[in-house]
Formats: structure tokens, C-alpha cells, sequence
């Protein structure tokens, strides 16, 4: 059984007519790769059948950078922690040599 796609709108995208080509402004042409970067696109849909194509291209392009954010804060999280844990072991040494500085001055 075959399949046919028709417009919702009840149009045609594309059609010769009086030796001109009718052309529906919604019919367009988009450049690009495919998900996994492999194939080339070159091809005319119409603009409702793009717009699924950029809304998922849009939301991977935002998790993409959602995620590289998370790994910034993360990393700077990690260093402020090395950073604090520098600080406070620099402090333990300090409070010892004062410690030690005291008792020697007492006895």
C-alpha cells in the first residue's frame, strides 16, 4: 500500500503551471548534515516539516550547552574545594607553630 503525504493546508508545494514554476513560500531549501554529521543534506521540504528539525536541533544544541556549563561549575567547584583544603591546612600548620611558640615562651 503506498503512502501519500498531502498538505494540510491543501496546497502543493511545487507545480508547473503555464510554463512557469508555482513555488509555495513555505517550500524551502535547507543546508546541512545529518545527526550524526555523516551525509550532507541539500533538499526542499516545507517550512512545517523544518520546524520539527530545528526544534530538535535547537534542544540538542541547549543540552550540549547545559552540559558544558555543569562541567565548568563542576570543575571550578573541585578547584575552590583544593583551594579552601589549601587554606585550612595552612591555617592547622600556623595554629601549631603558635602553639608551639606559646609553651616554649611558658616554660
Amino acid at each position: 500500500m503506498n503512502i501519500v503525504s498531502t498538505c494540510p493546508l491543501g496546497s502543493k508545494c511545487e507545480e508547473i503551471k503555464d510554463n512557469q514554476v508555482h513555488r509555495c513560500k513555505w517550500y524551502m531549501e535547507m543546508d546541512g548534515e545529518d545527526a550524526r554529521g555523516v551525509v550532507h543534506n541539500h533538499e526542499f521540504k516545507c517550512v512545517m516539516e523544518w520546524q520539527i528539525v530545528m526544534m530538535m536541533e535547537q534542544a540538542r544544541a541547549g543540552m550540549m550547552h547545559t552540559n558544558a556549563i555543569l562541567q565548568q561549575t563542576n570543575e571550578s567547584s573541585s578547584r575552590q574545594d583544593l583551594a579552601i583544603q589549601t587554606m585550612l591546612a595552612s591555617a592547622r600548620v600556623q595554629s601549631d607553630r603558635n602553639k608551639i611558640n606559646v609553651e616554649t615562651i611558658n616554660n
